[in-house]
């Protein structure tokens, strides 16, 4: 059986926006565990301070996310 590293590891965690996601203008960070990612929206959507996020994939150091389900409008 193949062992996640530990970035598979956070595939399916939430987190929260501490800086706006915009992907068009290249910003955005989320904090989980402990620490500050860069991060990107899965769907190119702005998402903003505050707002709890999953993470869906992990490219590179970035962090690829979207809202959690109770945080769609």
């Amino acid at each position: 059986k193949r062992t996640k590293t530990n970035v598979e590891s956070i595939i399916g965690q939430q987190g929260r926006v501490t800086d706006q996601i915009d992907n068009f203008k290249g910003i955005g960070t989320v904090y989980l565990n402990g620490l500050e990612w860069t991060a990107r929206a899965k769907q190119g959507d702005i998402i903003e301070t505050g707002s709890a996020v999953v993470v869906r994939e992990v490219k590179g150091v970035k962090l690829i996310v979207e809202r959690t389900p109770q945080e769609k409008v």
